[in-house]
């Protein structure tokens, strides 16, 4: 009951029932209430990273996990990217998409053009030292696009890790944020990943294997920073011990 995967897996598995990608992947109501931060509560912190890149009519989207010790919260930290090329051959506004309205307050960043350079991924976790003094311990990519972005995080020192993004590698993940976000255990500082959040679907395997996808005839609702979640869940479950160590 708890559980929208695991749910979509017993009907699938059990009841033979034909799972669609239409089957949304969280509870509304309970995104809304996902409580939001602000970065300068966490000035000196330690973070895990994770990103989902593109290049062309795409989100690009970078985060990074924080924890407070007073608390058993994960607290989650984005930035955005879109081309401007892509704001003006598309119109996502039916869809929820208020991309001129977050630029303008912070959240996501227009560039020039009709691509987005990932190093100015790399660049903005630098920004993250120079101005909040928060350094990421290891932060995880997907394969595509991700060649100058590895690069400039290795120009400036930061440790990277790639994450393939397949049901047998964000099975866990998806499944560990899904719990605690249904727990009111993650806060957010961009309302860009609520929307995300909420624009997500699920895709479920006989198997048990389940991973985010678009909802069907919907390429509107971007699911970029879901991904950038599920990617920053993994670093977090493979350097969880070392990771709680730096908390202390």
């Amino acid at each position: 009951k708890a559980s929208r995967s695991d749910r979509a897996f017993l009907l699938a598995k059990d009841f033979n029932f034909k799972i669609t990608s239409s089957l949304t992947w969280l509870d509304t109501e309970k995104i809304k209430q996902l409580a939001l931060f602000s970065i300068n509560d966490f000035i000196g912190s330690i973070a895990l990273g994770g990103v989902d890149l593109a290049i062309t009519t795409d989100l690009c989207s970078a985060k990074i996990l924080m924890l407070n010790p007073a608390d058993k919260n994960k607290y989650i930290h984005s930035m955005y990217w879109i081309p401007e090329g892509k704001l003006e051959k598309f119109d996502d506004s039916a869809d929820g998409a208020k991309y001129k309205e977050w630029a303008k307050d912070g959240y996501i960043r227009i560039v020039e053009g009709n691509e987005v350079d990932v190093s100015e991924v790399a660049d903005w976790y630098a920004e993250l030292v120079r101005d909040y003094d928060i350094r990421t311990y290891v932060t995880g990519y997907d394969q595509r696009f991700a060649k100058d972005f590895i690069k400039r995080m290795d120009e400036y020192g930061f440790e990277t890790e790639m994450i393939y993004q397949n049901r047998f590698v964000l099975t866990n993940p998806m499944k560990l944020a899904e719990a605690e976000i249904d727990a009111g255990m993650v806060c957010f500082s961009n309302p860009i990943d609520l929307w995300c959040l909420s624009n997500t679907a699920i895709q479920v395997w006989d198997t048990g294997h389940v991973m985010p996808v678009k909802i069907k005839n919907r390429p509107g609702k971007k699911i970029d920073g879901t991904l950038s979640l599920i990617d920053v869940y993994e670093i977090y479950r493979r350097y969880k011990s070392d990771f709680m160590q730096m908390q202390s």
